[in-house]
């Protein structure tokens, strides 16, 4: 066995390894814990806040007892802090965030649809796509094959798309989606 200062393999070995278990227990020290029940249950308790049906809470005659709301919201910042979990903050951004991804939600193709296109693509040979561009150009007019492609190109046209009128149209559809969640999307 060679023999680095004064130690064995073996005893090296075992004092790598007990720097990797070190390591790896200071490294999940370092990461913080997960809170995400605490926060869910923090946002159920404040949903009861705000419910004037609920027992506890709500005074029965379609009011709130301010008073016991208060205390619990007290109660409940007291118990986040001591468990150094911190509820995200609601912002101006992070609202309008939300409300744009639950308004654009097809931002991508439904998969159906999706295995339609790619099959009518890969139908079409590669020594006809050239003509039957050509033809499709000629019966919807440059003007709107033109546009059509410029849409499409927002999603990835591959080239035999543009040789079929239902996938241009289709990709060209889903380029002018996509195109318009980004232009709604709020800008901060």
């Amino acid at each position: 066995m060679p023999v680095r200062s004064g130690l064995t393999e073996a005893e090296i070995a075992a004092g790598e390894a007990a720097v990797a278990l070190g390591r790896a227990q200071f490294e999940a020290r370092k990461q913080q814990p997960d809170h995400s029940g605490l926060l869910a249950n923090a946002a159920t308790l404040r949903a009861r806040h705000t419910d004037p049906a609920d027992p506890q809470f709500g005074d029965g005659k379609g009011g709130f007892r301010a008073d016991r709301v208060a205390t619990s919201e007290r109660e409940l910042a007291a118990l986040l802090l001591r468990a150094g979990a911190v509820a995200p903050v609601e912002t101006v951004q992070s609202v309008a965030e939300r409300q744009h991804a639950g308004q654009w939600t097809q931002t991508e193709l439904n998969p159906n649809l999706a295995a339609l296109v790619n099959e009518r693509v890969a139908a079409i040979p590669e020594h006809e796509i050239t003509e039957r561009s050509a033809a499709l150009r000629a019966e919807l007019g440059d003007a709107e094959y033109a546009r059509l492609v410029a849409d499409a190109e927002h999603v990835g046209l591959p080239p035999a798309a543009r040789a079929d009128k239902f996938a241009l149209k289709t990709l060209a559809a889903h380029g002018r989606y996509k195109r318009g969640a980004a232009a709604a999307r709020a800008k901060f």
